[in-house]
């Protein structure tokens, strides 16, 4: 069977080591849609946040039923659930966004907090500003490429 495998230029990807095995995050400086599924992820992992912190308060305001032999009523059974769900979707939308499955767990284990996305976040916003991630900055790049093509072509 043929197969074709496109090599990229390793100028056109910035890599972030996200483990000490090795396991990298890889993103493509030349994707002219990577600012916006950056920040689609970001949207995604707020309004989640958001969603679920909604359900809770109406949780909140309903009757804890505690059965016997169970450590939580109904109603904090129900706001753990909300906050699982929570956070294995928010794990997911980034893991998407980083092409890496996984890359949340290796970055937090099984820890789960609040603020572990503002963390993520602050900790990977240097690495956004190296990659310059906005349209002209990869319209710029994109032009470089193309344009030194076309020289090479016209010599």
């Amino acid at each position: 069977m043929n197969q074709v495998r496109i090599t990229r230029k390793q100028e056109d990807l910035y890599r972030i080591n996200i483990c000490d095995d090795g396991t990298e995050i890889v993103f493509d400086l030349a994707d002219i849609g990577l600012p916006f599924k950056c920040n689609k992820a970001f949207q995604e992992v707020e309004k989640n946040k958001q969603v679920a912190i909604g359900k809770i308060k109406a949780l909140e305001n309903q009757k804890n039923e505690k059965e016997s032999g169970n450590l939580f009523g109904t109603v904090e059974r129900q706001i753990l659930n909300t906050y699982k769900e929570m956070f294995e979707r928010n794990r997911q939308i980034m893991d998407d966004f980083f092409g890496c499955p996984g890359a949340m767990q290796k970055l937090f284990g099984d820890a789960n907090y609040m603020d572990m996305y503002d963390d993520l976040f602050e900790q990977f916003e240097p690495h956004f500003e190296a990659m310059q991630l906005n349209t002209e900055t990869i319209k710029e790049r994109l032009k470089k490429k193309y344009q030194k093509k076309q020289n090479d072509v016209l010599s």
